[in-house]
């Protein structure tokens, strides 16, 4: 299980070399519930290998948010199913890569299950959707951290505390394929439901601008995002952020204009590892909807203003003749 723990910490972490583009679709055009859908263009690793249940590998596909997911799913292509890894198998797998991580960055990592249940037991690798008494933190670790042999290297100490802060409020999607995939390039597609609908940030006159958070940007080389909006909307300005330490904005990587209810967006600008980014557009009413309709009124209003105008200024005996 140990080397699991290496192998995964470093299909995980260098899943950028292996996952070359990742597609994802964010369709608001259901009241009170926003589906994502993410296609993964990968070549499943070769030479460092999970051995799963028979005749399958296990690889992450996933770093996402713990949160409620409805109608959650994995399938390959052709739309077979794969299967994700319960939250048991999975929880050992992350807690092996992180106690492999922590050995490289110099911890030595008390062996016995009580003490390995103190420290590491914060982790809880699943989404939201199953009932959870852990109440433990990741205070223990981090305190475990600052009696590193290498304490003085801040980069290694540093990419260490980053993965203990993801793993507290994320949980890595790992599922098994086929073994007969290892090498070859593939595609595989994943989706869930949010109960939310986004809520504007900022609300102007039409001019209402929704943020929404890209998790773990770096996860693949390049990306591409497409967001549909209700028909009577249209997107007119729709980009994608790069966010600083400080999670304040920093910097626009992509952005594209006037692009009406489905806008498309890519990205191949390298973004580092847990490196923050958001999606931001701005929605407003399509010109043959509530705009349109506006616009004929206050157009029929004018006119009837102006013959008003031309038949009281006007001699009533030439309306005579």
């Amino acid at each position: 299980m140990n080397d699991d723990g290496q192998v995964l910490r470093s299909l995980f972490m260098s899943s950028d070399k292996w996952v070359h583009r990742r597609i994802q679709t964010i369709d608001d055009t259901v009241p009170g519930r926003t589906k994502i859908t993410t296609s993964l263009d990968l070549t499943v690793p070769k030479n460092k290998t999970i051995q799963g249940s028979l005749g399958h590998v296990i690889i992450p596909i996933a770093l996402l948010p713990k949160r409620v997911m409805l109608s959650w799913w994995v399938a390959d292509s052709s739309g077979k199913p794969l299967t994700v890894l319960n939250h048991t198998t999975s929880n050992k797998l992350v807690r092996v890569m992180l106690e492999s991580s922590l050995k490289i960055a110099g911890v030595d990592v008390p062996t016995s299950s009580t003490d390995q249940d103190r420290i590491l037991g914060f982790i809880e690798n699943r989404d939201n959707n199953g009932v959870t008494t852990n109440k433990r933190t990741s205070k223990e670790v981090l305190e475990l951290l600052k009696t590193s042999s290498m304490i003085g290297e801040k980069k290694k100490i540093g990419l260490v505390e980053d993965l203990i802060d993801i793993l507290e409020r994320s949980w890595i999607v790992l599922i098994e394929v086929p073994d007969s995939m290892a090498g070859r390039r593939c595609i595989i597609k994943y989706g869930y439901d949010l109960q939310i609908t986004m809520e504007p940030v900022g609300i102007r006159r039409d001019n209402d601008s929704y943020n929404l958070p890209v998790e773990d940007p770096g996860f693949s080389r390049s990306l591409h995002f497409e967001v549909i909006s209700a028909p009577e909307l249209e997107i007119y300005d729709f980009s994608l952020r790069h966010l600083n330490a400080k999670q304040s904005r920093d910097r626009v990587l992509a952005d594209v204009k006037n692009v009406r209810c489905v806008a498309h967006l890519q990205n191949e600008i390298y973004i580092p590892r847990f490196g923050g980014a958001e999606l931001q557009f701005r929605l407003r009413p399509i010109a043959y909807g509530i705009r349109k309709f506006t616009d004929v009124a206050l157009f029929s209003v004018i006119i009837l203003i102006i013959i008003a105008t031309i038949i009281r200024l006007t001699s009533a005996d030439w309306f005579l003749l």
